[in-house]
């Protein structure tokens, strides 16, 4: 059996002098009796000021039970 990872929107934050951008992307999140993979992958945000820009991170890519 494998362990679906649940997509959800976690907000990540970044302040970046004078505005506050938050992630708009979905990452997956596994359950706690899962383990699970990373990978880098680009994560959006948009800023408090109305620009946005990507970032790249390790984000979990797949679970699967232990």
């Amino acid at each position: 059996p494998t362990c679906q990872g649940e997509m959800v929107r976690e907000l990540l934050k970044r302040n970046m002098g004078h505005k506050n951008c938050t992630s708009t992307s979905k990452i997956a999140r596994c359950p706690s009796t899962c383990r699970s993979g990373l990978r880098r992958r680009k994560v959006s945000f948009r800023c408090s000021d109305g620009s946005s820009f990507s970032e790249e991170m390790e984000t979990t890519v797949e679970c699967g039970c232990t």
